[in-house]
């Protein structure tokens, strides 16, 4: 399994669309006793004068995800580098899943 992706402009994640992103995959992990290995992580970056922010799920989550990265036209990626990275939803120790 790969790795997912969502983008979020700065207008859609603030005030409350990243809250609502984290809300729903957090619902999703209750509801499936929150796996090892399903994990939301967060990044911010600029480009071209614009506020990015990329949201990763993890392979693990996938299978539990698919509607909801599917509802954020997200796509699959390489794995995020761990140094520029927020765990945001998952066990601490799914943040070891990152290199």
């Amino acid at each position: 399994m790969s790795w997912f992706k969502v983008y979020l402009t700065y207008e859609q994640a603030v005030p409350n669309g990243y809250i609502k992103l984290q809300k729903d995959f957090y619902k999703l992990c209750i509801e499936n006793q929150t796996p090892q290995g399903m994990a939301l992580y967060s990044d911010r970056y600029e480009w071209d004068e614009q506020v990015f922010f990329p949201f990763y799920f993890s392979p693990g989550s996938v299978q539990f995800a698919k509607t909801l990265i599917s509802s954020y036209s997200g796509n699959s990626c390489e794995q995020p580098k761990k140094e520029y990275l927020k765990l945001l939803v998952g066990r601490p120790v799914d943040f070891d899943l990152l290199k």
